[in-house]
């Protein structure tokens, strides 16, 4: 489960991404009221690709390099390393100092004595849970397309596809 638990850090991760760039370009519509709509689809655009794509491009003018992370990659910004499992005080830095302290206090630290650190049992938890959240969607999904293939099987055409 290792593998599952190493892409779900990785999606936590790029998810708080996306959350400062989500938060930029709300900000950036404030102020972009009077542009056209095309303007707002490509800034919405940037926050899609953040999260979608599992990697990204860093620049000197990025409003990101304002946030510190715990650690950058070639691939992706780390917020959550991917060993906090295995951390005898697990600490998450998310660049925003109130945030870090209200998460950090919360994180369970280490047992000496015990078999199992706690933190990699949330770690596997919220694993499971994610996959469970993405199995009922595609159930859904597949079931909403179903349905909808039922309906349309039974229409017809009068004329020119109405």
């Amino acid at each position: 489960m290792s593998f599952l638990e190493d892409v779900f850090i990785s999606t936590l991760n790029m998810s708080i991404t996306a959350s400062y760039v989500a938060i930029a370009v709300m900000i950036a519509r404030l102020l972009l009221k009077k542009a056209p709509k095309v303007f707002s689809y490509a800034l919405w655009s940037v926050v899609l690709f953040r999260l979608i794509f599992p990697f990204s491009f860093s620049s000197s003018f990025s409003l990101l390099g304002l946030i510190q992370p715990v650690q950058t990659d070639a691939s992706s910004t780390q917020y959550i390393m991917q060993d906090i499992g295995k951390m005898e005080v697990p600490t998450v830095n998310t660049g925003v100092d109130s945030v870090n302290a209200a998460i950090n206090a919360s994180l369970p630290t280490a047992i000496p004595v015990a078999s199992v650190n706690p933190m990699q049992v949330w770690i596997t938890l919220g694993t499971l849970i994610w996959l469970i959240g993405i199995a009922v969607l595609l159930i859904s999904a597949m079931t909403s397309y179903l349905r909808l293939k039922k309906q349309i099987s039974m229409v017809t055409f009068v004329t020119s596809n109405i």
